[in-house]
Order: C-alpha cells, then structure tokens, then sequence
C-alpha cells in the first residue's frame, strides 16, 4: 500500500488541467520517489458524490475502488486531483477517507491553488462563456458572483484548514511565486515531498482564449443551449474547439480585461478579503499586491463581445449553421461523442473511437469532430471571410441514425 497521500482541489481555473495531464500520462520521472495517480485524468467521479445528493450512491463503490487501487499500489504517494473537490465539504471528505483510508486519512495533505481575485473574475467568465453556461458579459457575471460567493476566498479555504490543519496548503497561483515560475513543477515538488523530478516533455495546456474567440464560441453555444443541448455536452464541445484553439495564438487577437469602472468594483468588493488572506495564508502582502497591480491592466471601456465586431454575417451564419448540425448529432446519437472525447482526453480509458462501436456510432463521433474543427477553423478566422475549405452549407446525410 502506499506510504502517503496527497489531494489536490483546484481551485478552478489555476492549472489543474496541466497536473492533470502531466501525472494521467506520466510526463514526469525521479529515480527517488514513486507516485501512483487514478486512471482517469481527474477524480471528479470520487469528488461529486460528496457534494451532489444525486450521485450520493456512487460514493461507497467509488471509494471503495480506490482503497482497492491503493492497495495494491507499492508507490511511494498517492496523488488524487480534481477541481470538484473545491465544491466538497472538508468534513465530509475527511469522513470518506476515515471510513474508506483510515490509515492515510490522518496523514493525508491537501493542496490547492488561489488565483489573486481580478484574474479569477476574468477566467471564470471566459470559462464559462466557452462552456455555454454563461451568456452575458463580465459586468454582470461579477454581480451574479457575489451570490456564489466566487471570490470570497478567506471563509471556504479557513474551513479547510479547520478540518486538515497544517496539512492544508494554499498557495498563490501568481508567477513569481511558484516553483520555477510553473504550476505543475510547483505542485509536483509539494506532492513529491522536494525529491528531485524531470519532465519527459509535453506542453503543459493552455486554455486562455481572446475576446475574439469567446465572441465566436458564444455563437455556437447559443445555437446549442436553444436546441436543449444539455449542459454536459456543451461544456465538452466548449472544450473541445478551445483545445484546439489554445494551441496558436493568431494576430490581432484581444486579452480579456476588465474595465477600469469594473476595476474599481471588484477592488472595493475584495480588498477585505485580501487583506485577509494575507493574514490567514501568506504572512505577506500578496493577494492585496495582485489586487492593487491590476489596476495598470484594466481598459479604459468594457470590451466589446458582440460576434459582429470581429466576424462577417456570413462566418457568423455559417457558425450557427455548423452549430444546429452539431447539436442534431448530439442529441440524435446522446453520450457517444461525449464518451469518445472523454477517451481522447484520458478521462476514459482507451482509444478514442474503440474497434468494437457499432459502424454509424463510429461515423457519428467522426462527423462530429468534423464539425467541430470547421467550427475552431471559423471562430479562428476572425475579421476576415470564411476559411477556405470550410463549408457553407450542410452536408447531405449527415444525420445518421445508430443501429
């Protein structure tokens, strides 16, 4: 069985997918300490029954196999990641790991990451622009999020510490305080207890996109959330074209900022918290300092996120073209392109389209990643015509039907 454990819960949108796919496809080595990690990219099987009353049922067979995998394990550490995990009650993890690990419970460490609160703002409003569940602009994501509480940080990480006590480690996802200025080095050097470590290659992800790209992929994600695409798949098709999207960067393309008048809102709204959070974590001005320092990066105007300034009617037509054909294989054929990019991504064991699927399910998930690559092909070529060689009109028998 292994020796230690180590939970890493996000917070979300601070590099948890580079750890991730850096620990699911063994892009490390160290000739002096082992770890053993789950066999799906994340854990979010083992965090959501603790949080969700309607996968409740799933929490004792879920643990159970992971006691099983443990062990039989002879790794040094067990590294476990999910950023649902932020959503968990400490309590009630603590009481899973007790009942299903007892002998790593008390030992067990858990990590996370804080984003200094403006670049949190501005990433969950490009995440969830992307992943359909979001159509408005910053502005107003900002008033929604003080009901969550999005970034009121100081409450939520204090009841972690209650609970795992100096085993609880918060660290700021700020470059110039991280291990070699990554995160992934960073976390690897916590869960790997300061033993010297390689990378084996390997780009850790990058998913930032632009104003431009998020104007087009709110396009497609208005398409699908009218068609009743549910949510799930709409998160994955986000994150589909936004892999392929984040891979180049493009000319003229625009960051995401904030206004200076939203500035001024989020600074007053969280300056409280981050005096606080240096108090309680740091013992260093740091999230006060990032707070104050993002004042030079705000816009004198919000930024324009209509896909008309950046994209033709025609590129806009044909994306939401693309977008009806998309959401009828989806619904048509429901959960076999999802699995499949699960499988592409590692979140599922295998190849991505398996030898066994029938025939038409295997034309689906091709049909549908052709789309979907028109789609990124599109939403890339912003203020300018439709790409050459991306169609205009639907493709005849498209829709196919499983047997």
């Amino acid at each position: 069985m292994v020796r230690s454990l180590v939970l890493h819960i996000g917070d979300p949108k601070t590099g948890s997918t580079s750890i991730q796919e850096v620990l699911r496809f063994g892009q490390w080595t160290s000739a002096a300490i082992t770890a053993e990690y789950t066999p799906e990219l994340n854990s979010f099987p083992l965090a959501n029954p603790l949080w969700d009353a309607k996968q409740a049922a799933q929490r004792t067979p879920r643990f159970t196999r992971l006691a099983e995998q443990l062990a039989a394990s002879k790794a040094d550490v067990a590294i476990i990641s999910a950023e649902q995990f932020a959503r968990v009650n400490p309590v009630a993890l603590m009481t899973a790991l007790q009942e299903f690990l007892p002998d790593l419970a008390d030992t067990a460490v858990v990590v996370a990451y804080v984003r200094p609160h403006v670049s949190r703002l501005i990433s969950a409003y490009m995440q969830r622009t992307k992943s359909g569940l979001f159509q408005g602009q910053i502005e107003a994501l900002f008033t929604a999020s003080q009901k969550e509480p999005l970034l009121e940080y100081t409450p939520r990480f204090e009841r972690w510490r209650a609970v795992f006590g100096d085993r609880f480690i918060l660290r700021p996802m700020i470059r110039s305080q991280l291990q070699d200025g990554d995160v992934v080095a960073d976390f690897l050097h916590i869960a790997l207890q300061g033993q010297p470590f390689q990378f084996l290659g390997g780009d850790h992800a990058n998913t930032s996109l632009s104003v431009e790209t998020l104007a087009g992929l709110r396009v497609v994600q208005t398409v699908l959330k009218k068609a009743e695409v549910p949510a799930g798949p709409r998160n994955l098709i986000g994150d589909h074209v936004g892999r392929t999207l984040a891979s180049t960067r493009r000319p003229g393309e625009t960051r995401i900022r904030v206004s200076r008048a939203l500035y001024q809102d989020v600074a007053t709204y969280c300056r409280a918290d981050a005096a606080a959070m240096d108090a309680s974590f740091f013992g260093a001005p740091i999230m006060t300092e990032a707070l104050i320092a993002a004042e030079a990066e705000a816009v004198p105007e919000p930024q324009i996120s209509a896909a008309r300034a950046y994209y033709q009617a025609e590129t806009i037509a044909v994306l939401q073209g693309h977008a009806r054909e998309l959401s009828a294989q989806i619904k048509m054929h429901h959960g076999v392109w999802v699995q499949a990019f699960e499988r592409r991504i590692g979140q599922r064991p295998g190849p991505e389209i398996p030898e066994n699927l029938p025939p038409k399910a295997k034309d689906h998930i091709r049909a549908a990643n052709a789309i979907l690559a028109e789609v990124a092909a599109l939403v890339a070529g912003f203020h300018g015509a439709v790409p050459v060689g991306v169609r205009t009109a639907p493709v005849k028998g498209l829709r196919l039907t499983l047997s």
